[in-house]
């Protein structure tokens, strides 16, 4: 029964806009509240194809309320309406990518610890190389191939240093080190350090979100 409940909902899901299905996940998470109040939040803030999606899949498994890319948090990161996303964040155990792995919101974030509920960050790593890879088969296999680093006039140094790399820095520079916890996925024994550094339980991560699309 629960197998066919799944799959009906598989069904429905596939036929709503990615737009409002996004929204109407952030609405719930935020109805829902946290299920962990007596560990801190924690906010992942690598750049996308570091193993953020993966990351955000070992602390769901365990029950966290999560909250990823959605409009409402991109609208009002556009809008610099960091309070409205700061309430929102409290809501949350864990999160990741879109606004919050954005550097104007990791800024604004800090600059209030003082003022909000623990909050640790989590920054995913990798190798820039196989980054890049994984980069241009996702913008391809997303139909955004005008990001493509040719298609926007950069060579492929230029575009991993300006993406992954000054994003790198610019998250170290903000974040004061010991709230921050740096690392790949793959990592040996980094499952480990999320465990003693966040507190929470996780047992593995999983490899999510993986491209398909094999081009380059």
């Amino acid at each position: 029964m629960r197998l066919l409940i799944s799959r009906s909902i598989r069904r429905v899901q596939a036929h709503i806009p990615q737009p409002w299905l996004q929204s109407a996940k952030t609405v719930l998470t935020t109805l829902r509240g946290r299920r962990y109040p007596h560990l801190p939040i924690v906010i992942i803030i690598g750049q996308n194809k570091t193993g953020t999606t993966s990351m955000a899949g070992a602390f769901r498994a365990i029950g966290t309320n999560h909250n990823t890319i959605n409009p409402i948090g991109r609208k009002w990161l556009h809008a610099r309406q960091f309070g409205r996303l700061k309430r929102l964040l409290k809501r949350h155990d864990t999160v990741d990518d879109w606004p919050w792995n954005r550097v104007s919101v990791v800024q604004a974030i800090v600059d209030d610890l003082d003022e909000l509920p623990p909050i640790l960050f989590i920054l995913t790593t990798r190798e820039p190389e196989a980054w890049l890879q994984s980069r241009k088969n996702f913008l391809i296999q997303s139909g955004k191939e005008h990001r493509l680093p040719e298609n926007l006039g950069l060579d492929e140094a230029t575009y991993i240093q300006q993406e992954l790399l000054d994003h790198n820095a610019a998250m170290r520079a903000i974040v004061p080190p010991e709230r921050l916890l740096e690392g790949s996925v793959a990592d040996e024994g980094f499952v480990e350090a999320v465990k003693a550094f966040t507190g929470y339980p996780i047992e593995a991560i999983p490899w999510l979100n993986k491209t398909t699309v094999k081009v380059y």
